[in-house]
């Protein structure tokens, strides 16, 4: 203890027990989600055949879930004498970060169908969405295992502190770790936005419709995971002086998110939908086959004006 005086051990000290109750607030708000929105899963989603967006959609809710999960035990097992040593404290960083890095690139699988779907089903925004994104996954996993590398060395000084878990220490470039995936998000918006401003009949946009339906909750999921990103690399980088509470909130947020954009879809379809044979008619008056998703929804006829 002779590196590190009694008020930054102090300090130390209490930040390593923020992650451990922000880590079981998030996975008691991920569960509380899934107990509500369980009856919607069964009615909407697993009466539906088989496909794509079926498998990605059930992948990110219960893999989140379980991450979620799976981090808070680690948290809490490593606030036990003898678990958080210099080695297993960098392996399970990169591992965790790795972990949730998966989860976002299946959402982000998920909404370049979307954008692929609203633009036509053009091959050269699939080709160009597809490169872009397999650049971000490659760079943001390199910095990962740099920092990773990197993180050995500097949390040595606590190593052998009395602490409650891993020392909660951030430094070097472990703010970089999300940018990649921001600035594809900020892409994948740019391309949303681009049509929703590409729309010439403002009252025509405001109706409901597949189309809109897309734009509005495109725009709704880029804001929102785009302000998490940005939130959590501040917070990294000691901008936002708010102590790090683990990747919990963003894991938990991306997964309801996720859900919800979901649910919406398929509730706004009063009829059955089928998005093999569906078509999607734009201000161009151009028209776009989405790729293989299916729907039935299972919700009496109601007026589309009452929705």
């Amino acid at each position: 203890m002779s590196a590190v005086n009694e008020p930054g051990f102090i300090r130390l000290f209490k930040g390593n027990l923020v992650p451990a109750y922000v880590i079981l607030a998030s996975l008691t708000c991920i569960i509380y989600h899934y107990l509500l929105t369980l009856d919607d899963e069964v009615e909407l989603v697993w009466s539906q055949r088989w496909n794509r967006t079926k498998i990605l959609f059930l992948f990110v809710r219960y893999y989140t879930i379980c991450l979620i999960m799976l981090n808070a035990i680690q948290i809490h097992l490593f606030t036990h004498k003898g678990y958080a040593t210099n080695t297993s404290c960098v392996v399970f960083s990169i591992l965790l970060r790795v972990a949730g890095g998966i989860a976002v690139w299946a959402v982000e699988i998920f909404m370049q169908l979307r954008i692929y779907a609203l633009f036509g089903c053009s091959r050269k925004i699939a080709v160009f969405n597809a490169v872009v994104f397999l650049s971000s996954v490659l760079s943001s996993l390199g910095i990962i295992i740099y920092d990773g590398v990197q993180r050995k060395e500097l949390i040595a000084y606590a190593e052998h502190l009395p602490l409650p878990g891993c020392p909660d220490v951030n430094g070097g470039i472990q703010w970089a770790e999300w940018v990649p995936t921001t600035i594809y998000e900020l892409i994948l918006c740019s391309f949303a936005l681009f049509k929703l401003f590409q729309r010439r009949d403002w009252e025509e946009y405001r109706t409901l419709s597949t189309f809109n339906i897309l734009i509005n909750d495109n725009m709704l999921y880029f804001f929102g995971v785009t302000f998490v990103l940005v939130f959590n690399g501040l917070m990294v980088a000691g901008q936002t002086h708010i102590p790090w509470f683990s990747l919990g909130p963003f894991y938990a947020s991306l997964g309801i998110m996720t859900s919800r954009l979901v649910f919406h879809l398929i509730r706004s379809q009063v009829t059955e939908v089928d998005f093999d044979d569906v078509t999607i008619t734009n201000s161009d008056y151009t028209k776009a086959t989405l790729s293989p998703i299916t729907f039935t929804s299972n919700l009496p006829s109601e007026d589309p004006n009452d929705l």
